[in-house]
């Protein structure tokens, strides 16, 4: 089930932006699945028993990416 970036915000409490970044971040690393469009949302790329702390915490993708500076 895909759960959509507002849905997730909400829920965690965090704004709907910065938690947008992270998502990508994790989508890159290829931890999580994106579906475009209404109905979609973010769902996890592969089963639970295949993600590890160590597998995300040790991924090439920057959970950051610099667009502009201000």
């Amino acid at each position: 089930m895909a759960l959509p970036r507002r849905v997730l915000a909400d829920h965690y409490g965090l704004p709907e932006a910065y938690i947008g970044k992270h998502l990508q971040a994790l989508t890159r690393a290829g931890l999580l699945h994106a579906t475009p469009g209404p109905s979609g949302g973010f769902r996890l790329a592969r089963p639970v028993g295949e993600i590890t702390v160590v597998g995300a915490v040790e991924s090439t993708a920057s959970p950051f990416m610099c667009q502009e500076i201000l």
